[in-house]
């Protein structure tokens, strides 16, 4: 199942915060590009995303 709802749950600092967001977008710009796999998400939470941590999130209910 391709999972197209990332978003970051924690930064480590608040001074690292635009690296953090960054970092988000980057994903995000792969994920429109690629559909991120089940396994990319595995993936990234093992590796923490250099520090910055990776979590899965569902749609917000309308």
């Amino acid at each position: 199942m391709s999972l197209q709802y990332l978003a970051i749950s924690e930064c480590e600092a608040l001074s690292s915060f635009p690296e953090c967001l960054s970092s988000f977008m980057h994903l995000t710009e792969i994920n429109l590009r690629h559909r991120l796999t089940e396994e990319d998400i595995n993936g990234a939470n093992r590796s923490n995303l250099n520090g910055y941590r990776v979590s899965l999130e569902k749609p917000p209910l309308s």
